[in-house]
């Protein structure tokens, strides 16, 4: 437990691409996945990381995200964005529908992977 009073859970891996560091960034993918999906439950979800590599020798690795399986049977993905999507518009066909203030964390493909919401 930190000094805060939360809990830290730390996970180690090596890369064979990838820069020597340590994210502790709150708002990592990682993160954000582990800490909305461990508040409700007491295992530790499965989930992998999701890379975006450029062939080009000396190009670095991109984070594209982290996917999860909830313990509800949804496959989540938390995006590795560097910056924030605060807004959505909406629209059918040409017509818009709604325009609002928006605070994107993942997407949720539902258990019968037939549906997904934001």
């Amino acid at each position: 437990m930190t000094a805060d009073g939360l809990d830290t859970l730390r996970i180690t891996f090596k890369m064979p691409e990838g820069q020597t560091g340590c994210d502790d960034d709150p708002s990592n993918p990682i993160s954000r996945a582990l800490t909305s999906l461990m508040k409700d439950h007491t295992l530790l979800p499965t989930f992998t990381q999701a890379f975006l590599i450029d062939e080009t020798a000396g190009e670095p690795w991109r984070w594209l995200g982290v996917f999860v399986k909830s313990a509800g049977e949804r496959i989540l993905f938390f995006p590795g964005f560097k910056t924030e999507m605060t807004h959505v518009r909406g629209f059918r066909g040409e017509e818009l529908k709604f325009d609002r203030p928006f605070a994107f964390d993942h997407a949720s493909l539902e258990q019968r992977r037939d549906t997904w919401h934001i």
